[in-house]
């Protein structure tokens, strides 16, 4: 075997392997030994490019049209790896530069072979790239003519059809695209928006639900889906997809605003005074936010909530629960990752509870009243136990059932998250009296695989349940 395939052959197990660093090394060595090989040249250009290892890839890339210029797929090789490499870098120095140099390659590959699908399509990537968007879209269309069943140039030119909001060219391109590529979110995705576009809100619905069952932790999908029921009047529902949206990404400044909004449109007074806050810690100088908080009389221009706890730190807290309710104490702990214990305690000896926290997640909640966390955790899984199981504390009863394959794994979180809410739910109904926090209390007792669960999963919850039920609202947390 010559030397240089051999070195080829090397780097392709470095990249199996996973070891980049490795493999470029071996691409460079067998550029070196065999500079003048045409088809080695285009094999390293495409492997050195998937790894990012751009210079080597347009080095190569330009020796194959040293070596042969009137090749036109050596001109569309060139091209396509500047584009990529321009792409990838994400800066703009030089990148006009380098694409004009890119669209002098391709164009000069597509005199000599004006039928090739793959060399338009490198052409309207770069036209795109550099704004001329109708000449793109002619590019695009003479790709997808010469590739009809291509879902690639398909996908391309429904793009540009898409960046025109020209929907209707759009949606049956997009349509072949998803036939095409039933695993793919995204063909599903671009289909849902098209769809959208043209007030088709039921085959949007079903696009972004196939796009959701392919990538179901994207808090983007879950916003549009919900979009797409608020246009029906389906507000619940789309309620429900927002707080999916915020429960994948608890910061993002999209779902807080849109959850905020909708809830307020749905006169869920408290839950959305909950979510606005979240958003005024998060962002507290941006103006879609103090707008929404001033639509909600919750905090004046430019106030954040908790500015008294602030210089404090979470190492000490006592409170009036009248002027901070206990869900905003606890978004406030949780917000500070704190290990410790917050106590509560209304009116009357019965009204004494306490939230167990541990890097600001909820391990434990105590409230009269409110069944303890064992009970939580069987419920449902009577066969699993006997006499000698059901008197264990509950971590080891947890261990016990996992054991006997009567539990699975986040169970223990879940009985945790469904008490946490009932207890929240039942010192909502005290009349308010003071709240203490005590740092290292509690907080650090339990092992790491507790069920712990974020705080603010249980809050949404709770404070969705709280205005269903209609009951007397929780007092804003400033006056």
């Amino acid at each position: 075997m010559p030397r240089a395939d051999g070195a080829l052959l090397e780097a392709l197990r470095f990249i199996e392997s996973g070891q980049a660093e490795a493999a470029v090394g071996q691409l460079e060595l067998a550029l070196a030994l065999a500079p003048e090989r045409v088809d080695l040249v285009a094999s390293i250009c495409r492997h050195a490019a998937d790894l990012g290892a751009f210079e080597l890839a347009v080095s190569a890339a330009q020796r194959a049209v040293d070596l042969d210029g009137d090749d036109p797929d050596s001109r569309f090789l060139l091209a396509r790896t500047m584009v990529r490499g321009v792409l990838a870098r994400g800066a703009k120095e030089r990148a006009t530069e380098e694409l004009g140099v890119a669209e002098g390659h391709v164009r000069a590959g597509l005199e000599l072979a004006p039928d090739r699908a793959r060399g338009w399509s490198v052409l309207a990537v770069i036209l795109e790239r550099l704004g001329r968007e109708a000449e793109a879209l002619d590019a695009w269309g003479r790709a997808q003519s010469l590739a009809p069943t291509d879902p690639e140039m398909a996908a391309g030119l429904a793009v540009a059809y898409a960046h025109q909001a020209r929907w209707e060219e759009a949606v049956p391109l997009f349509a072949a695209v998803a036939d095409a590529r039933p695993d793919s979110s995204d063909a599903y995705v671009n289909l849902g928006i098209a769809l959208h576009g043209l007030r088709r809100w039921e085959e949007a619905i079903a696009a972004f639900t196939r796009a959701i069952e392919l990538a179901p932790r994207s808090a983007r999908l879950e916003i549009r889906l919900g979009n797409a029921h608020l246009a029906l009047g389906q507000r619940d529902v789309a309620l429900d997809h927002f707080r999916k949206a915020l429960a994948h990404e608890p910061d993002s400044l999209e779902s807080l605003l849109v959850l905020g909004r909708t809830l307020h449109e749905a006169e869920q007074l408290q839950a959305a005074r909950g979510v606005v806050q979240r958003a005024i810690r998060l962002y507290p100088e941006h103006p879609e936010v103090e707008a929404l908080a001033q639509t909600l009389d919750l905090v004046p221009v430019g106030a954040a909530p908790h500015d008294a706890f602030t210089p404090r730190g979470p190492a000490a807290l006592e409170a009036d629960t009248a002027r901070f309710p206990v869900p905003d104490l606890l978004d406030f702990l949780a917000n500070h990752r704190v290990d410790g214990l917050l106590e509560v305690e209304g009116e009357g000896e019965a009204n004494k509870g306490a939230f167990a926290l541990r890097d600001g997640l909820l391990v434990a909640a105590r409230v009269p009243g409110v069944a303890p966390l064992w009970s939580w955790l069987v419920e449902g899984r009577a066969e699993a136990l006997d006499a000698e199981i059901r008197a264990l504390p509950c971590l080891n009863l947890a261990a016990a059932l996992r054991a006997r394959g009567g539990l699975e794994p986040t169970a223990l979180e879940e009985a945790v998250g469904r008490q946490g809410v009932a207890a929240l739910l039942a010192m909502m109904a005290w009349p308010p009296v003071r709240a203490r926090y005590y740092p290292e209390a509690g907080g650090q007792r339990r092992g790491e695989d507790d069920g712990a669960i974020e705080l603010r999963l249980v809050l949404l919850e709770a404070l969705r349940q709280w205005d269903e039920s209609r009951g007397t609202p929780v007092q804003d947390s400033l006056p």
